[in-house]
Formats: C-alpha cells, structure tokens, sequence
C-alpha cells in the first residue's frame, strides 16, 4: 500500500492522490490507498487525531465501476471538502491560553477589537490600532512569531512599487497589501494578486524590491 503525505497549511487541506483514506498523525494528514476487486474499493472509517483532541468519520462502502474515473474523483474531492469544513471548525475549539491574550496585551497595549483564530500552530489575533488593521501569531507559550500590517499601494516604499512594476505581476489586480515582521525581525512586504479566476498568488518583496518568493493560492 502507498502512503502519500499530505499537509495542512491554514487549515487547508492539500490534496495530492486519487482514491484514498484520510488518516492523521498530529499536524500532518496522510493519504493510504486501498483498491478492491471487482470494480470497487472501500472508503475504511478512521478517525483523526489533532492537539489531542479525537473525532471520527464514517464513510460507507462505494461501489464505484473501474470506467467511472470522474465519479471516484468527484467522491474524493467531496470528502476532501468535507474534512477542511471539519478541520476549519476544530480550529475554533481551544480556548486561547492566557499567557498568549496576556502577550498580546503587553505588545500591543493599544489594540482594539482584538479576534483570535486557531491557526493549529499558532494563534493569530486580529486587531485595530488608530483604525489600521493588523495581526500578531503566538506560539502556546505565548511567544511573539511574526506580526502584519495590512498596508494600501500608496504605503509601499518606492523599492517595492518600482520591483513589481518591473515584474511579470505588473499588471495582475492587487487585492490586498501586507507588511511582515518575522520574529528574526527580517521584514517582507507581501502582495496578494490576481489574474481571471484560477490565476492567484502571493508576491513576496524584500525592503530593497526585489521579489524574493512567490506562492501559488487557492
């Protein structure tokens, strides 16, 4: 039996192969294929196992003929959507420790309308200051990872607007802005752009301009 590992990034689940069962193992989903005869194969329950906390799925047995190849697909597509919902949801389950909400307080002793999301790795706090919006990710200790300032076009340093006008992306629709701090205090200026429906990336430009990453979205 193959095994093909998948990952979550966000709580979006990638998926990499074809007839499947979904299992876990902590923050990392693994695919196993099983084929039965006779034109069919048997979608096993399992159960899936994050931040130790359980929940399980029952899938019935599909009798799926060989020919169908665009029924099995559109089935696993279906499962897959189901367990990103299933996982979306979970990620608001954990009460947010205090030593994170305390963290935040401390380093932002001026944010308002603060949001928390459990990103399953981190939590992420969503928040205003002087009606600007920003966001910070702490680890479970509640130790500061990374924040972001979401910033418009005219905010961009003349480095960056001369690097994506340079760039193939100059013309793409730019739909949101972002300035990064990581915790190794290196900053990025992160560019969500888009082209028609399916065409949607993310531009990452160091402080000089010069594109130093760009990452295909969904």
């Amino acid at each position: 039996m193959g095994i093909v590992k998948l990952t979550i990034f966000n709580c979006k689940l990638l998926v990499l192969c074809g007839n499947c069962v979904f299992l876990t193992n902590q923050r990392s989903v693994y695919a196993r294929t099983l084929f039965g005869g006779q034109g069919g194969f048997l979608l096993k329950p399992f159960s899936m196992a994050i931040n130790g906390t359980i929940f399980s799925f029952m899938l019935q047995f599909l009798k799926i003929n060989n020919r169908q190849i665009m029924k099995k697909q559109w089935m696993i597509l279906m499962v897959s959507g189901l367990l990103m919902v299933s996982i979306g949801s979970f990620a608001q389950i954990r009460k947010i420790p205090s030593a994170v909400t305390d963290a935040l307080k401390t380093q932002f002793p001026a944010a308002e309308k603060v949001e928390w999301k459990d990103k399953l790795t981190v939590f992420e706090a969503s928040y205003l200051i002087d009606n600007k919006r920003y966001f910070a990710s702490y680890n479970t200790k509640g130790e500061w990872q990374s924040s972001e300032a979401m910033l418009t076009e005219a905010d961009l340093p003349e480095a960056v607007k001369d690097g994506l006008d340079k760039s193939k992306f100059k013309d793409w629709e730019k739909k949101s802005i972002a300035l990064v701090e990581k915790k190794d205090k290196t900053q990025q200026y992160r560019i969500y752009v888009e082209r028609a429906t399916l065409n949607k990336k993310y531009l990452y430009f160091n402080t000089d301009g010069q594109l130093a990453k760009e990452a295909i979205t969904l």
